[in-house]
């Protein structure tokens, strides 16, 4: 919100008298929700390795919006997971089911980290991709946006 403060100054003369009115107007400049939050690019690729701890940190997207004020506060989540590539082989181990992007991995609503929820295992699944959400916080009603981020499960040697 931008306030402007000024006077306004009225002057009117009759008869060679002059009266002078003066007021103080205050201006507030509202921001409308126009913008949608923007990803900085339009597709994150990044790499695990298979077996690290839950929690483990993956990649960090980023989104901004133009907007003021709340209009303008990004949040993440989580969205559809897209892709994933399983091994079929009757020795990997199984996935549960269903597998759904939050299933494997968390996000940080305020700072867009990416984390894993538990141990991810390449043998079982050897890539993720899934969509990622922004939006903003407006009151009304919230604009959004998303974008595509591939992780792939570097491969351990953990198998005999």
């Amino acid at each position: 919100v931008s306030i402007f403060r000024f006077k306004v100054a009225a002057t009117a003369r009759k008869d060679l008298i002059e009266t002078v009115s003066t007021v103080d107007v205050e201006v507030k400049i509202l921001d409308v929700n126009d913008n949608k939050p923007a990803f900085e690019t339009n597709t994150y690729v990044a790499t695990v390795m298979e077996g690290m701890p839950a929690g483990t940190r993956v990649v960090q997207v980023r989104a901004l919006d133009p907007d003021w004020g709340s209009n303008g506060q990004v949040t993440y989540s989580l969205g559809t997971l897209l892709t994933y590539n399983l091994d079929l082989k009757d020795d990997a181990p199984s996935l549960d089911s269903p597998v759904t992007a939050s299933s494997v991995f968390a996000i940080d609503s305020k700072t867009g980290w990416i984390t894993t929820v538990g141990q991810v295992d390449h043998e079982a699944c050897s890539s993720y991709t899934f969509e990622v959400v922004a939006s903003d916080l407006a009151e009304s009603q919230a604009l959004t946006s998303s974008t595509v981020v591939t992780v792939t499960v570097s491969d351990v040697n953990d198998n005999p």
